[in-house]
Order: C-alpha cells, then sequence, then structure tokens
C-alpha cells in the first residue's frame, strides 16, 4: 500500500550526498532527468547528425522510463509521455531521414 502523500519527503527534502570525487548521490528518478536533461542539451549542440541521432533515441528511452516511474504524478507522466512520443519522431527524422530528391517536386527532364 502507498504511503499518504503528506508522509512521503518532499524531493528537495531528500538528502543529496557529495562523494570525495565531487560526485552526487541523488534519488533514482532525479538522475535520471538530470541525465535526460544532459542529453537535450548535448543534442541541441552536436553537429554530428549520428551523434544526435543516438541521443535522441536514448533521450526518447529515458522519456519512456520517467513516464512510467511510479515517483511522478500522473500530471508529470502525462507531459512526460508526450514528450518522448515527439522525441520518437523525431529520432526517427534523424536516423531514417528521406532523401531530399525524393520529396523533391521538381521533376528531372
Amino acid at each position: 500500500m502507498a504511503e499518504p502523500a503528506a508522509a512521503r519527503p518532499h524531493p528537495e527534502e531528500l538528502p543529496m550526498h557529495t562523494h570525495a570525487d565531487g560526485e552526487y548521490e541523488m534519488p533514482s528518478v532525479e538522475a535520471l532527468l538530470a541525465g535526460t536533461l544532459a542529453l537535450m542539451t548535448g543534442h541541441a549542440q552536436s553537429a554530428c547528425s549520428h551523434q544526435r541521432g543516438l541521443m535522441a533515441q536514448k533521450i526518447g528511452a529515458n522519456l519512456c522510463c520517467l513516464s512510467r516511474h511510479p515517483a511522478l504524478s500522473s500530471n508529470f507522466k502525462t507531459v512526460v509521455e508526450r514528450m518522448r512520443a515527439h522525441w520518437a519522431v523525431f529520432a526517427q527524422s534523424i536516423t531514417d531521414p528521406t532523401p531530399s530528391w525524393a520529396t523533391s517536386s521538381t521533376r528531372l527532364q
């Protein structure tokens, strides 16, 4: 049985420990979200279409995990699921682009 919302600590109240090497230890959902945001930043900054395609696929997979994570509210899961659907289309367009000549309306003479 799930504990009442009032009994659960707010995410900001959860301890975040720092290791000697500067790494942070976070709750799994926060680590997954932080990793996904880092991938989105990398995707925006990358000029390599192959890397962008791989990152887009991983972003979609992470968003899928977030959309099913038990620690998140149903409203947040809905938003993340919509984002996942958009990234899936985006990832497909990067990894399997239609050549420009295939959609051109110009006819060869």
